[in-house]
């Protein structure tokens, strides 16, 4: 016997439909289990009356929930409400196209909107960043840093990737402006972005603008909270200078950290402190163990530490 919703589902206008479609999909149908595969056939069954069913069929069709996915036909739905002049469903078909490696399409949607959305300008500048649009690829940071700039002031995710184009930026067009990277950098960090937090302390530790290492430790260990593993190696190495703040216990803390999360910097300090003994007992087995994997990682220092342990350990047996 049919179910209370299929029941409504089979007799219910368009309307109806659409709701129903979004009671199945949310799973909130009465002793019915969740089904993306009938919300999806009633918006399809609603979508040629209904402008939120045909949205969200276009949207299940972009994603293949509930139903097979079909590139051609997704994209010929976005353009179809795009003729309307919706610049939303524009930015969905951009986004399509980018999910797809169809940047040029992408770009063009972009450059098609009559108004840019934080979104959109973020995502034309990043294509501008990343040059992806033009066969060859070719970034072209000064458009890029115009389009992230639109969307700066909301988007952490542009904030910062605006800050890395003035913090190093590529070719001659755009100079260096530590002071504007900073900038940008805090804004994105005052809205969680771990990265942007590691930048910030980074520039403190080595006095971009100015030099603080309180600053920079409070600005490392943000990004450690939000998991952000290269932060603890910096931790590792600026609690081990000379000052107040030198704590080999937090350096051995932070390195195991970062070593464990598989950044070869941190196993290369671990490494040296567990063969020196700081922040923990002495331990040449394990700083082996941590300095060869930071050898082979690329860390060229951690043969020089390897040589100092191996002469350790034979003095230690001709003692």
């Amino acid at each position: 016997m049919a179910g209370a919703g299929q029941r409504l589902g089979q007799c219910s206008g368009p309307h109806a439909k659409n709701l129903l479609a979004h009671m199945y999909y949310c799973g909130e149908v009465p002793f019915e289990a969740q089904s993306y595969e009938t919300a999806y056939r009633l918006h399809r069954e609603a979508s040629t009356e209904n402008g939120d069913s045909a949205t969200q069929r276009a949207f299940q069709e972009r994603v293949g929930c509930g139903c097979r996915y079909d590139f051609k036909r997704n994209v010929a739905y976005y353009e179809e409400i795009i003729a309307s002049g919706d610049d939303l469903a524009r930015l969905e078909l951009a986004k399509l196209y980018t999910g797809f490696g169809q940047f040029s399409k992408a770009f063009d949607q972009y450059n098609a909107m009559t108004e840019l959305s934080p979104e959109a300008a973020y995502n034309l500048g990043m294509l501008y960043k990343r040059g992806v649009h033009t066969d060859p690829p070719m970034p072209d940071h000064l458009h890029a840093a115009y389009y992230l700039s639109l969307a700066a002031d909301v988007h952490p995710q542009a904030a910062l990737e605006l800050g890395l184009i003035y913090f190093m930026p590529s070719g001659n067009v755009i100079r260096k402006d530590f002071p504007r990277a900073e900038r940008y950098f805090t804004f994105a960090a005052q809205h969680g972005n771990a990265v942007a937090q590691y930048m910030l302390g980074f520039m403190f530790e080595h006095g971009y603008v100015t030099r603080n290492i309180e600053k920079a430790i409070s600005c490392f260990e943000k990004a450690v909270a939000l998991g952000h593993a290269l932060s603890a190696a910096e931790l590792a190495t600026v609690y081990q200078l000379d000052g107040p703040t030198r704590d080999f216990s937090k350096a051995y803390a932070n390195a195991e950290f970062a070593a464990t999360h598989g950044v070869a910097d941190g196993a290369f300090i671990l490494g040296c402190l567990q063969f020196m003994g700081r922040g923990c007992k002495a331990d040449l087995e394990k700083a082996r163990q941590n300095l060869e994997y930071a050898k082979a990682h690329g860390i060229y220092p951690a043969t020089v530490m390897l040589e100092k342990l191996d002469k350790s350990v034979s003095r230690d047996e001709n003692a």
